[in-house]
Formats: C-alpha cells, structure tokens, sequence
C-alpha cells in the first residue's frame, strides 16, 4: 500500500480507541470489577513457578501497580493498549492481504465497536491478553507466506508461548494449528529448525504456567471441573453461535468472508493453514461447549482477511458490500457502546437494557437475570462493602484489632478489602476460595476473626462465639453480593493450621 494513508488511518483509529477508553474510566459510575481485585491480589503473592494460574496477569498487576497505584485509570491502561493492538493487527492483516485504506478502516472500525473487544479491553482480566496473543500468532502465520520467510515461526512461537503464560485456552489454537500445518503444503517448513525453534520458544515463555500446575498437582483440572459443573453446561450451540453476532455485530459476516478466502486460498499455504487453524479452533470450542467470548481471538485477523478479500475484488459489488458493513457496525456500535463501555449508571443502564430486550446481556454465567450486565454489577459496591469491614475491624478493642485475621468468604470479597483496606492498614485478606487458598491462612493465631459473608449457623460449627456485627445490602449487584452479613468470630473449636487443609472451596 503505498502512501501515508493508511499510516494516518491506523493513528486515528489507534487514538480513538485510548481517548474513548481514557474518557470511559473518568465518567464511569462503577468501581473495580471483582475479578480484577483477584488479579491484583495475584500480583501481591506473585510466585512465578507456583501459581494456581498462569502468572501473566499477575506480573501485569505489578507493572500498573508500579506505575501508577491503586487507582482505577491505572489498572485498566494495559488492557486498552491491548484492545488498541487488536485495531492494528486488524488493519495491517487488511493492508499486507491488499485491502484498500477504506477497507482497513472497516475492519478495525468492526473491532473498534464491538462489545467483543470493547468490554474486554475495558476491564483487567486476561481475556483481551488472550486475544492479543491468538491474533499475533495468527498474524506471524500469514507474515511467515507474505515474505516466504520460515523464521516467522520464531514470531508464532513467541505468541504461543506469551499464550501459555497467560491463558491454558492457547491449546485450542496451537492444536488446530499443528494440525493445519500437517495437512497442507507448509508442512515442508517442518524439516527446518525454524518450527522446532518457534516450539521452544513458546515452551520457554509458558514454563512458568505448567511448572506451577506441576508443584500444585494440577489445580486446572479441578477448576474446570468446577467451570463445566457451574457454567459451561449451560452453553448451548445455538446459544455460542447467536451471541458471535451479539458479539461482533454485522462484521461478522466479514469474518466467515474472511476464513473462506484464506482457507481457500491457492498456492498460499501459511493463508490455508491460518484459516484452518482459526476455524479448527472455533470448531473445538464450539464442540465443547466454551463460552462465546472464548471464540473472540480468531476474529481479529478473519476480519482483516475479510476486509481484504472484498477489497480486491474491485468492483461496485465490493464498494456497496464494504459500505454496507460500515454502516450496519456504525449503527450495531452506538446501540451496544453502553455494554461495551461502562458510562450509564445503574438505574439508566437497566432501562437501557431493558429497551433492547436482549436477555443475554444481562444474563448471568449462572443462567440467572440480572437487571444490569453481569460485568457491571460485579462493578459496584465494593467500597462500601470493604468501608463496613473496615469500620468493624477499628471498633474492636486495640488488643483484638493487632491480633484479627479479616477472612472474605469468596475472592471478590477478600480481593476488594484488600484493595480497599491497604491505606487503611486493615490485614493482608484470608479466604479459602480460589488462590487465596493456596496463599495460606496467614496468621496462626484465630482467636478473633472478622468474617465478611457466610452464615451464622456455618461459623458456629468452627467458633465458641459469633456474632453478626453489620450488614451491606445493595440491590443492583449480583444475587451473593446484594445482602452479606459480617461477623465477628472467637475461640476457634481447633487450630487453623488442622483445618485449613479441608477448607478449600467451602463457602
């Protein structure tokens, strides 16, 4: 593509996507996501060989952390760089595969109002990571036909391996994508060493996730147990493929343009083996039953082939077809912007929600409505919640208050008084749920312990005396959060350190 065009496009797309996402955390009504206090919880306990999870994320938490503090604009600066990246991806598949500036515009405009992206380089979490990783190996793929340049697997196995430190989701593209390379004529590639160089990179970069599963005795079986038990058995295949157009929007058609044009591609096998990987990867998560918004990765790219397939064909077919996703996505995003970005306050957004009718975006992974998107409401009122705990954890009596370990009864709770009670010296957190259990019971002392959640009956099992100190009721959270009780507990039946081993997961 020659001129500066595309060059000015990209940075005006990459520019509204920061300002759009900088002006977001300014206005926003809601506080830090419940998730994302794990996160920087992770951060805190970060043990790169020894994590439950792959570290990524929590190596992330400290570099905000470290450069901006525990404000809410700072912790979400990486996951809009991220979401940025994915607009480039996009536009430079579009730009190398011969797609014309317009078309570029297009197709980075389909990834820029897209909840796909929109929500998930809104919050900290590793999904936009996830995608970012999928989309460049995707991308060094293509890159290793365009220049007839086998080291590009070097780039594939970089992202792989960036994709294991982040996500055990990166399998369901690395195997499609071995796969892929064995069916068509790439695979000559594999009696170089430039394949077998890529896969030790990419085993280098993820060790430290499989070296933690290994020291932990593979704690990832039992939370997918627990995630196929709790929420994917809910997914259906209509249900996954309905919300990839709720997701995406009219561009989707784009991208199904998009993995027929490169699986169809003649005499470009790095083009054949992308597409089949890609739709190997959509094929596996379809199959076992993986929520929609896993699928998210492959878009990227699909969508920048897509643009560039319908751009070559010069015709006023292809002008009225692109003009007509443009217009269509423009229409689709300024409808979906309020669940993509969180600016409408709680009361404006259940209306909205409402209006639009789509049960599906305020439906929680647990199949129950909600009158706010899941995500919202588990964006609100937290510093309440962590103010009551704090404000009970001051009235005990000074010989009490130095010794009380303050236990949250599920990560979201013992995450946010940790975010929340640092400044006011409140303990580091304990809880049995999750990573918090692999950390430890912290104090060995449990004579007196602030419970925030559970229930009176429960704690009277373990405790001589406890009682229910205040109350945080907030209707427009998730059903667990709108009404918890906390108690103050004392004189604990046995020791914590005999106990702890049978705690994990019990609420």
């Amino acid at each position: 593509m020659k001129g500066p065009g595309w060059r000015v496009a990209l940075w005006v797309m990459v520019g509204f996507k920061l300002l759009a996402h900088l002006v977001s955390q300014v206005v926003t009504p809601y506080e830090v996501h419940r998730d994302e206090f794990l996160y920087v919880a992770m951060g805190s306990h970060l043990r790169l060989w020894h994590m439950d999870f792959p570290p990524f994320i929590a190596v992330a938490a400290n570099i905000q952390r470290f450069l901006f503090g525990d404000v809410l604009w700072g912790l979400r600066v990486l996951p809009a760089l991220a979401g940025a990246c994915l607009i480039w991806i996009t536009m430079d598949v579009t730009r190398r595969l011969g797609g014309r500036v317009t078309a570029q515009v297009i197709a980075g405009g389909i990834v820029l109002l897209s909840p796909l992206v929109l929500r998930t380089s809104v919050l900290f979490q590793p999904v936009v990571f996830d995608q970012l990783w999928w989309s460049l190996a995707l991308w060094a793929l293509l890159r290793r036909g365009l220049d007839d340049d086998p080291r590009w697997w070097i780039g594939v196995g970089v992202a792989l391996g960036m994709g294991l430190f982040t996500k055990f989701s990166i399998a369901f593209l690395a195997l499609p994508l071995a796969a892929a390379t064995l069916l068509t004529p790439l695979r000559k590639d594999l009696v170089t060493r430039w394949p077998w160089a890529g896969a030790a990179m990419a085993l280098l970069l993820g060790h430290p996730s499989l070296a933690g599963q290994v020291a932990l005795r593979w704690p990832f079986f039992t939370q997918m147990q627990d995630l196929q038990a709790e929420q994917l058995s809910q997914v259906t295949v209509p249900d996954f493929l309905l919300e990839q157009v709720l997701l995406t929007g009219p561009g989707v058609l784009l991208a199904v343009v998009g993995a027929t044009w490169l699986v169809a591609a003649r005499g470009r096998p790095a083009h054949r083996t992308a597409g089949l990987a890609a739709l190997g990867a959509f094929g596996l998560l379809l199959l076992l039953h993986g929520k929609a918004y896993y699928a998210g990765p492959v878009f990227p790219v699909l969508l920048g082939a897509g643009g560039a397939a319908i751009s070559t064909v010069r015709t006023w077919v292809s002008r009225f077809t692109l003009t007509g996703v443009a217009v269509a996505q423009l229409a689709f995003g300024a409808v979906a912007l309020p669940l993509g970005l969180p600016i409408l306050a709680p009361e404006p957004m259940a209306r909205y929600a409402r209006w639009l009718g789509i049960t599906g975006a305020t439906e929680t992974n647990r199949g129950e409505q909600l009158d706010l998107p899941q995500d919202y409401a588990d964006m609100l009122g937290w510093e309440v919640f962590a103010d009551t705990v704090i404000r009970v954890w001051r009235e005990l009596d000074p010989e009490d208050r130095d010794r009380a370990v303050v236990f949250g009864t599920n990560y979201g709770r013992a995450g946010a008084l940790d975010w929340y009670g640092r400044a006011a010296g409140l303990p580091p957190a304990v809880s049995n749920v999750g990573s918090y259990w692999f950390w430890g019971y912290g104090n060995p002392d449990w004579d007196v312990v602030i419970f925030a959640g559970g229930e009176l009956e429960d704690l009277r099992r373990y405790f001589r005396d406890v009682v229910e100190v205040a109350r945080v009721q907030d209707g427009w959270r998730v059903p667990e959060e709108r009404d918890v009780a906390v108690f103050v507990a004392r004189g604990p039946y046995q020791p914590i350190a005999t106990l702890w081993p049978g705690f994990e997961g019990r609420n």
